[in-house]
């Protein structure tokens, strides 16, 4: 019941809807899975991460991702503890702990930088690197596949600063 994603994208502009950098299933609303979006411009241009075992559960950390820039977006999700961390470069920016319900992912495809099915919410520009790995990492093991994402495009993810135990 535990996914970590962490994903190295450039926002070229704001848009007016969310923009999906990945959903994993076929549809968040109805479905258990994951999804990791670029907000709306009228939410303030940040980033969030949704998950959902029979409830859904949202981190955003609006408005604190301004385009145009590069940045590595992680988020550890684990429906058992109801726990939902979304970082930004490297940083705690949001977490969340609304109930997420009960059950496990499921067995489904993963979609990268669209969502429902694939069919709407394009990302719209780049996405260099993506990690999708079933469990939740340790902070050493998160910090270093940040830091190789960012890599990608030119951000520094310095030493540890968060320690995943402190919320769950």
């Amino acid at each position: 019941d535990t996914v970590t994603i962490v994903a190295s994208v450039y926002k070229a502009t704001d848009s007016l809807s969310a923009r999906a950098i990945c959903e994993h299933g076929s549809n968040l609303g109805t479905e258990p899975g994951v999804n990791l979006n670029a907000t709306a411009y009228a939410d303030a241009a940040g980033f969030s991460a949704s998950s959902r075992g029979t409830l859904v559960s949202t981190a955003t950390n609006q408005p604190n991702s301004p385009s145009p820039a590069a940045y590595v977006v992680s988020a550890v999700y684990r429906i058992s503890t109801d726990t939902l961390v979304l970082r930004v470069n490297g940083e705690f920016a949001k977490a969340s702990v609304q109930d997420q319900g009960a059950g496990n992912f499921q067995n489904a495809d993963l979609f990268l930088s669209a969502n429902k099915d694939g069919t709407s919410g394009w990302f719209g520009t780049n996405q260099y690197r993506y990690m999708l790995i079933d469990k939740e990492l340790t902070e050493d093991a998160l910090n270093a596949v940040e830091q190789w994402a960012g890599d990608a495009v030119g951000i520094t993810i310095g030493p540890p600063k968060f320690t995943m135990v402190a919320i769950g």
